[in-house]
This record gives structure tokens, sequence and C-alpha cells, in this order.
């Protein structure tokens, strides 16, 4: 059989390309790519399952991190008025000690270890607010949007590969 002229009639010439084909061996590579998309088809299948329960995930942990952080300054500002107040406290008690040493000095005597308690109560008190910590410094950009995260490393040959998936319907259970 002669090759067809192109520019006379396109769809003659192909055509009489399709009927001049070796369908055996057509057959085995439509085969072939077929087998190919559907592992390429169950992988994406897999890692969008995948990708699914990390959103889940994530935002569960946004969540816990929000009522960790609400709860961080509830004990932070709990911690500073209780300082403040012991803080009063000492003042009070340090103008009444200087009232009755000019008045009686006995009784001013008196008052000593009322106020080395306050003293004592006073350092472990700033000592519990050194050692909360400063709520977390807002992000960078701002508003909600996570920091940025360092990417995944690739991995290397033989890792990772999907080679033989199992299919999963939507809820990613195997099939």
């Amino acid at each position: 059989m002669t090759a067809p002229n192109p520019s006379s009639d396109s769809l003659n010439f192909w055509l009489a390309r399709l009927a001049s084909a070796q369908p055996a061996d057509h057959a085995a590579r439509l085969a072939e790519l077929e087998s190919q998309m559907t592992t390429i088809t169950l992988a994406l299948s897999a890692f969008a399952q995948r990708t699914v329960n990390l959103e889940v995930h994530m935002s569960a942990t946004d969540d816990k991190v929000n009522e960790l952080n609400s709860k961080l300054d509830a004990v932070s500002g709990n911690v500073t008025n209780i300082v403040s107040d012991v803080e009063g406290l000492q003042a009070e008690v340090q103008r009444l000690q200087g009232e009755l040493e000019a008045q009686d000095p006995a009784l001013a005597a008196k008052l000593q270890p009322l106020a080395d308690k306050i003293q004592g109560l006073s350092d472990s008190t700033k000592t519990l607010a050194d050692s909360v910590p400063d709520a977390p410094a807002p992000n960078p950009g701002g508003g909600d949007e996570p920091a940025p995260v360092e990417p995944a490393p690739t991995p290397g040959p033989g890792e990772g590969e999907v080679t033989n998936p199992t299919p999963v319907d939507e809820n990613g259970n195997p099939v």
C-alpha cells in the first residue's frame, strides 16, 4: 500500500494511517496506559483522603491552640492581679509600720513578722509571675493566617512511592 498524500485529503490520510496501524501493538499499549491511569487515579484518591484527614487534624489543632492561648491569657492576668495585690499589701504594711514606729516602737516591732511574711509572699508571687510565659507573639503577617511552615523533605528513591495502591472509597476505606 502506498502512503497517502496528506495535502490532498487529510481525512483520507488519517483513515489510511489508522487502517495500516498494527492493532495488537496499540491494544497492548492502551492496556498499559489504562493500568497506569488507574494506578495514578488510586494514588490521587488516597492523597486526597490524606489531605482531608490532615485538614481535619489541623483544624482540631488550631482549636486546641486557641483554647490554650485563652487559658494562658487568663492565668497570666490572674498572676498579674495577685502580684499587684501583694505589692499593694506590702506597701500598706510598710506604711503602717512606719507610722507605728514613730508612735510606738514596740508595736512596730510586733508588726515586723507580718512585714517579713508579706516580703516572702511578694518574692514568691514575683517568681510565679516570671515563670508564666508570655502569650505567643502574633503572626508576622497578622490575622489568623498560620506562620510559615518549612516544607517536608522530598522522599528519596523507593521512599513513599505508591507501588500497588489499595482502592479506597470516598471515606478512605479499602474496597
